[in-house]
């Protein structure tokens, strides 16, 4: 182990990752970590290293209702994982999000990318009359939040089928 083991009681036979054992809390039964302070302040942990005493952030502000996991160094992405550390789902630094691929292949908000059967699934259940919607809208406002009236004649959305040309391309084989 590093420099501190904190032992409240012995979790049995394991030895804390060779990569993260400078502080290690042990304990018998729950084990945790608490990170006080007052209502209107922040409580975080910051990640850094040589280069950037800041490059990453896991923050919480009780006034604010925030919860916050950031990366602070320009560029940079954020990656989630599963099974076994495979990566699941990443968000990269033009806000991008991207599952089953490390980087966006079409440069849309949102790619989900498989070579296995896949689909986007919308399912409600209500003893309603209402039903699941997607809804394109458009403003012709420059600025988030506003809105300005959009003329005759503008696109307000598409779906569109597309399939692969062989090469590079994707044909549009039809469109609503």
């Amino acid at each position: 182990d590093g420099e501190l083991h904190v032992m409240g009681g012995s979790a049995g036979s394991v030895t804390a990752y060779a990569y993260a054992n400078e502080l290690v809390l042990e304990n018998d039964d729950d084990a945790g970590l608490s990170i006080l302070g007052p209502d209107a302040n922040r409580q975080q942990i910051y990640f850094g290293s040589a280069s950037d005493n800041g490059g990453a952030i896991v923050r919480w502000k009780y006034d604010d209702s925030l919860m916050s996991i950031a990366t602070a160094k320009a560029g940079a992405s954020m990656v989630f994982y599963t099974a076994d550390i495979t990566e699941a789902m990443r968000i990269d630094s033009s806000q991008r999000g991207m599952m089953g691929y490390t980087s966006s292949l079409f440069g849309h908000r949102l790619e989900l990318v498989s070579t296995a059967e896949q689909g986007l699934g919308l399912v409600r259940y209500s003893s309603n009359t209402t039903s699941n919607s997607i809804d394109f809208m458009k403003s012709k406002s420059a600025s988030l939040g506003t809105n300005t009236i959009v003329a005759s004649g503008d696109s307000l959305g598409s779906i569109n089928w597309r399939g692969a040309d062989g090469g590079t391309g994707w044909d549009k084989a039809a469109s609503i």
